[in-house]
């Protein structure tokens, strides 16, 4: 709550200043730093600052951009001051850097309307699984377990005594556990065994022990008692099931899907250039050309 206050008022103070400078009143307006002739708006450092650090701690972002910037501004006055751009040197380097932007930019215009336009379906999902399955293999043990943690013990020992009896499991959870819902959905998937039961530290090791079917014992931590039955289990080196990495997957095709389109792309380009006679390849590249001696 202080914080709040406080980036409230000095996002107040800032307002103000900028008015005093003579800008529009407008928060985005905002004057943050001025080196010569160039000035930081708050606007603009909130365009170049990522969202995620703005909602960890929106002040000290906009302080360190704004440090940063004033640096890259003395350092910019400096190389004007002497002259750097008119060497020819740097020039050719400026160049270079322009073509190198302008390539690129042209590059993500392409896939990005090539990816706009683009639908995967589960089909195509499926169809690039089974062409790279073999590449596909577990890195890791992956888990199908259920897990129970209760207030008391005797309802811990009465929970792992019905599922050792082959009481329905989301009848046992809703009655016992104490968070029955979430762990009857979490107990439908598998689980990398490095991902799960990383907060409960002496339940972590029955993950990556237990056969099928067997139950550990119970152990209390963090004020609840806990034990896990472990339902399934597939080894390091088992072809993975597309379901449990459907969205990496979904991933992967679209990439790339995005690398053949755009080499496709230049292909079409150098065809064209080539049927406009707007290009030629000459060949001088013999031995005795290249033979400077």
């Amino acid at each position: 709550m202080r914080r709040q206050v406080t980036t409230y008022l000095i996002l107040a103070l800032l307002v103000v200043a900028g008015c005093t400078n003579g800008d529009s009143g407008h928060s985005d307006n905002v004057r943050l730093a001025r080196v010569g002739s160039h000035y930081l708006t708050l606007n603009d450092a909130r365009d170049n600052i990522p969202s995620f650090q703005l909602k960890q701690d929106s002040i000290k972002s906009l302080q360190n951009y704004r440090q940063n910037w004033i640096r890259e501004q003395i350092l910019l006055d400096e190389a004007r001051k002497l002259n750097l751009e008119q060497q020819a040197n740097i020039q050719k380097r400026l160049r270079n850097a322009r073509e190198e932007v302008l390539k690129n930019s042209l590059k993500e215009v392409i896939i990005a309307q090539f990816t706009e336009e683009t639908t995967i379906t589960d089909r195509d999902i499926l169809n690039y699984y089974n062409e790279n399955k073999a590449q596909l293999t577990l890195r890791e043990r992956f888990v199908q377990f259920r897990h129970v943690g209760t207030e008391k013990l005797s309802e811990a020992r009465a929970a792992r005594e019905a599922l050792q009896n082959g009481t329905y499991w989301p009848d046992v959870a809703r009655q016992y556990s104490l968070n029955a819902e979430t762990e009857i959905s979490n107990s439908s998937k598998f689980w990398p065994v490095s991902n799960v039961l990383n907060d409960l530290s002496t339940m972590k090791p029955y993950i990556a022990t237990l056969d099928s079917g067997a139950v550990s014992p119970i152990q209390r931590e963090k004020d609840a008692y806990h034990f896990i039955q472990l339902v399934d289990s597939r080894e390091e080196g088992d072809y993975s099931d597309p379901r449990w990495i459907k969205e990496q997957l979904k991933d992967w095709l679209l990439i790339e899907k995005q690398r053949k389109h755009y080499n496709s792309y230049i292909k079409n380009l150098y065809l064209n250039k080539k049927e406009d006679n707007d290009l030629d390849v000459y060949d001088v590249l013999t031995t005795d050309t290249l033979n400077t001696d």
